[in-house]
């Protein structure tokens, strides 16, 4: 696969979970306001359940990578890649994540995302919110790339 395919997945997929992330934080935002929600449940489900599933990969590639830099990870893509070394960078350096998808693992906000997730907003809204910050400073570089040509 090409190198600017798979940025143009690379940030088609960007794009579905920074979606995903602004619905379920809207929802939590909204419950814990008290105000109802116009998203139905099973609408938050799978918006729930790409956050997920992203963050599966994202945990694949941190574990592999934090044992041998150097291996080649089988099914990742270079993009993928990227962004695992970039979460691993952003967290060691103190001051720029404080939520639990640093402090803890992307695991723990899998977690967070299984159970009742209104009971976990409190926790839960920051690590959206980091994530958020990541994958946008990851989509920074995905545009950057593709706009050279244009």
């Amino acid at each position: 696969m090409s190198s600017k395919w798979q940025t143009i997945q690379s940030f088609g997929e960007s794009q579905g979970v920074l979606s995903a992330i602004n619905t379920i934080s809207i929802h939590l935002k909204l419950q814990k306001a008290g105000i109802s929600d116009k998203e139905t449940s099973e609408s938050i489900k799978n918006e729930s359940a790409t956050i997920i599933s992203f963050l599966k990969k994202l945990e694949r590639i941190i574990d592999a990578s934090s044992k041998d830099q150097n291996k080649p990870i089988l099914g990742a893509n270079a993009r993928l890649l990227q962004l695992g070394h970039l979460f691993m960078a952003s967290r060691k350096k103190s001051g720029l994540f404080h939520s639990v998808l640093f402090s803890q693992s992307p695991s723990f906000v899998i977690d967070l995302l299984k159970s009742n997730i209104v009971e976990n907003c409190e926790t839960l809204l920051p690590a959206l919110k980091d994530l958020r910050l990541l994958i946008e400073k990851h989509m920074y570089a995905d545009t950057k790339e593709l706009l050279v040509e244009i």
